[in-house]
C-alpha cells in the first residue's frame, strides 16, 4: 500500500494513539475489541515488525493462561528482555530460566540470536526474545565472560559509567548480528 505524506502522517498519529493504549492491554485483557481499533491502525500494526525495547512479556515464570493469550493477543514480534543482575551467578542463573521459560513455551517464544529471526518471529507469530543486560557489573571486570552471554543470544549491553569495557562491548556488538 502506498501512502502519501499527509496520509502516513495521519495513520502514524492513529497507530501512535493504539500504542499509547498498548501498555494497558494486558492488565485490560478483552476489555478492548476489534471495533474499537480503526481498520487501517490494525492493518497497519498487524503487518508491523513490533519491537518493545524495555519489556519482558511475563511478570513471573509460570505465567497464567490468560497471560499468555493476552501476550499472544499483542501482535509485539520482539522484546528486549533484561537479563542483567548484580552478580554473574545470578546473571546466568537469569538467563537460564529464561531458556527454560522459552523450552516452555516453543510455540510462543524464541531467543532471537540473529536479526532476519525477529522476522522469523513476525511469520510464525511467536515473539522474539532478545536478551539484554541494563548495567555490567556482574562481569566484574572480567570482559572475556562476555562470549558466554553471546552465546546464550544476547545482543544488547549497555552500561552507566563502566568504559573498561567498551573493547568488548564493540566485539559484542559487531559480527552477524
Amino acid at each position: 500500500m502506498l501512502m502519501n505524506r499527509r496520509e502516513f502522517q495521519l495513520s502514524s498519529l492513529k497507530f501512535l494513539g493504539a500504542a499509547l493504549l498498548s501498555p494497558h492491554l494486558p492488565l485490560r485483557a478483552g476489555a478492548l475489541t476489534d471495533d474499537d481499533i480503526p481498520a487501517d491502525v490494525a492493518q497497519l500494526y498487524k503487518n508491523a515488525i513490533v519491537i518493545d525495547t524495555l519489556c519482558a512479556v511475563f511478570n513471573d515464570w509460570k505465567p497464567a493462561a490468560e497471560t499468555i493469550s493476552a501476550v499472544r493477543a499483542s501482535g509485539i514480534t520482539a522484546v528486549n528482555w533484561t537479563i542483567s543482575e548484580r552478580t554473574f551467578e545470578d546473571t546466568v542463573e537469569r538467563m537460564s530460566s529464561l531458556q527454560a521459560l522459552v523450552d516452555a513455551h516453543p510455540d510462543l517464544l524464541v531467543i532471537v540470536r540473529h536479526h532476519s529471526q525477529i522476522a522469523q518471529a513476525k511469520r510464525d507469530a511467536k515473539i522474539g526474545i532478545l536478551p539484554g543486560f541494563q548495567e555490567a557489573s556482574f562481569l566484574e571486570e572480567n570482559p572475556d565472560r562476555i562470549d558466554i552471554f553471546r552465546n546464550f543470544g544476547v545482543r544488547i549491553m549497555h552500561w552507566i559509567g563502566d568504559f573498561k569495557l567498551a573493547r568488548s562491548w564493540l566485539f559484542l556488538c559487531s559480527g552477524t548480528c
